[in-house]
């Protein structure tokens, strides 16, 4: 079932104190060092009139500060989502493993997503799978947050009534996202499964600023109807309540094209070990790359090189146990 609104992953009390201030930067971080890198937040809270009707909830969120960064910043991206209109992507299994075996060779400065943030609707069938694999549930929703101006990209998972088990931020500091992403000291399955959830969800991003996505209106248009109605009513409960329903509503986007994320390949003779016979089904992973181009080839664009799923005639189980294993590199977290 998609989730229609963002009281799924957000507190009822929070979703109208939060989108008010959704349209400020309220929460701002810079890199304080290098060896490791290191980030320092503050706290400048606007003195918007309309925030005076929450005393109580904004004397809670001054009270995280400074000893709760992390959830300052994870309320800061849902405070975005819901200012800007929360959007939601809900691909299909196999997209989903596809971009599993994808690298996210691009540089922070060439990492983009169409919205500042984001949510990733995954299907039922692949958290299942990723819940097999790891031995630890999966979440429904995943929410990316890109800030354009520090080149910072934040993630989080939500896992409802349980809150949030896992909440990442990444600093312009590696050379590439895909450093980034295979740099890492913590241990446990539920991180692993993080990590790919992750380069997902960062895939899904590029893509959609590759082939272009289309906004396709509430996920529950009857329901968003309904309020809207019911917004215009002259019996203020009844008003109020409905703009406070509309507040969290979540609008479903999609890629403006059919995609296709993978190509399958047929037995070559470079797909041959050295006895002759063929090698086993595999993936060959899939990457970014900047493509020379324009007059006098002056100008760089994005080009995406899809993953292979080498020799996938002779496949006959599940894509997804095909899984690639990646090298983290121990080093400082940040």
């Amino acid at each position: 079932m998609i989730t229609t609104t963002m009281r799924s992953i957000v507190p009822d009390e929070l979703i109208a104190p939060l989108k008010i201030l959704g349209k400020y930067d309220w929460v701002r971080w810079t890199m304080t060092d290098k060896s490791p890198p290191t980030t320092s937040v503050e706290m400048r809270l606007p003195t918007d009139p309309a925030l005076l009707n929450y005393p109580h909830v904004i004397a809670w969120i001054q009270g995280l500060f400074p000893t709760q960064s992390l959830l300052l910043l994870e309320l800061y991206a849902q405070s975005k989502a819901l200012a800007e209109g929360p959007k939601l992507l809900c691909p299909t299994t196999e997209q989903c493993e596809a971009l599993e075996h994808v690298d996210v060779n691009v540089s922070f400065d060439d990492y983009a997503q169409p919205f500042p943030t984001f949510l990733l609707g995954f299907p039922l069938d692949y958290r299942r799978k990723l819940a097999d694999r790891f031995q630890v549930e999966c979440p429904q929703l995943f929410l990316i947050h890109h800030d354009a101006r520090t080149n910072y990209i934040f993630s989080f998972r939500s896992e409802g009534d349980a809150g949030i088990s896992y909440c990442h931020y990444m600093p312009p500091y590696w050379k590439t996202v895909e450093e980034a992403l295979r740099c890492g000291d913590e241990e446990g399955n539920g991180f692993r499964q993080s990590k790919v959830i992750q380069r997902v969800a960062l895939n899904f991003g590029l893509l959609m600023t590759y082939y272009g996505v289309r906004d396709l209106g509430p996920v529950d248009p009857q329901s968003h109807e309904k309020h809207v109605r019911n917004a215009g009513r002259k019996n203020r409960a009844k008003a109020d309540r409905a703009k406070h329903m509309l507040d969290a509503e979540i609008n479903l986007i999609e890629f403006e094209q059919d995609v296709v994320v993978y190509d399958r390949s047929e037995a070559q003779r470079s797909d041959s070990e050295g006895d002759g016979s063929a090698r086993r089904t595999h993936w060959r992973r899939g990457h970014f790359r900047r493509q020379v181009c324009g007059h006098a080839r002056s100008a760089r664009k994005l080009i995406f090189i899809k993953p292979i799923f080498v020799n996938a005639h002779r496949f006959q189980g599940d894509v997804a146990d095909t899984e690639y294993r990646l090298h983290t590199a121990k080093c400082a977290s940040s």
